[in-house]
């Protein structure tokens, strides 16, 4: 997220929150926090924020709210990026460690 759309984000609080009065310091913070997420994730989580509490998010509040949404999108690019790494070649020791044990397993099942 831009520093731009951080202050979009922290705007959109304050006006759910109009009673909180921002210190510089805590718009910093709140800014710096904010770099590592996704701009449109953070509107949901200020939706889902006004939705259900009475008063100005901690961190930690704001942060359970668009911890999901970040942890999602972390799971997409690694599929992206493993659909795009050649696959890797399986050495004849890993194919006969695979043989043994798919024969084991076999085994147990046909008792």
């Amino acid at each position: 997220m831009t520093l731009d759309e951080a202050d979009k984000i922290i705007a959109e609080l304050n006006i759910c929150y109009p009673n909180k009065n921002l210190l510089v310091e805590e718009v910093v913070r709140w800014e710096e926090n904010l770099s590592m997420y996704d701009y449109d994730d953070a509107r949901i989580a200020v939706k889902h924020i006004e939705n259900t509490s009475k008063y100005w998010p901690s961190w930690a509040e704001f942060r359970e709210a668009i911890h999901p949404m970040y942890q999602q999108r972390l799971r997409e690019i690694e599929r992206a990026r493993q659909a795009l790494e050649p696959p890797r070649e399986i050495s004849e020791e890993e194919r006969a460690r695979s043989k043994e044990i798919i024969k084991q397993l076999n085994k147990r099942w046909n008792r």
